[in-house]
């Protein structure tokens, strides 16, 4: 008869247990296709369409870019630069170079919140068997300058 109470205690604890984890998921998970339509906020709007193409246009700067990932995504930066995406080829691009971005960053499938800054080519260098290496990045410290606030869906 102990040995029952023990299993049942033993059950009844992972029961709570793997409650208390499923509670604690993160409810905001959502994907890409639920992003789907326009958005409004501020006085601006931007779409999604069924492509997962967002288009935006803020004083007179269209931001363009694909959500390409699959997964629950919630932050994605596009750029005015070579059609959205091949700014990544720094190659095309000298240090001191100037981006224009558009950070959206999903809270949940209807709350995103916008951001307009730059971004900037800088020269990195770093030592490899005593040799000096120089690689070019960008610099993200100014991707958010200007917050446009919290869009809905």
């Amino acid at each position: 008869m102990n040995n029952k109470k023990i299993i049942i205690t033993i059950l009844s604890f992972i029961i709570l247990f793997a409650i208390s984890c499923k509670s604690n998921e993160d409810p905001a998970q959502f994907k890409p296709s639920d992003l789907i339509g326009t958005w409004s906020g501020g006085g601006n709007s931007f779409t999604i369409d069924n492509y997962k193409n967002i288009n935006f246009d803020y004083q007179g700067v269209n931001y363009r870019g694909t959500i390409l990932s699959p997964d629950e995504p919630t932050q994605y930066i596009f750029t005015t630069a070579h059609n959205d995406t091949n700014y990544f080829n720094t190659s095309n691009y000298n240090i001191g170079d100037i981006i224009k971005v558009a950070r959206f960053s999903f809270n949940s499938s209807s709350s995103c919140d916008v951001y307009i800054g730059e971004i900037k080519l800088i020269e990195e260098y770093s030592k490899l068997n005593g040799k000096t290496i120089t690689n070019k990045s960008w610099d993200y410290s100014g991707a958010e300058n200007t917050s446009l606030g919290t869009f809905t869906k």
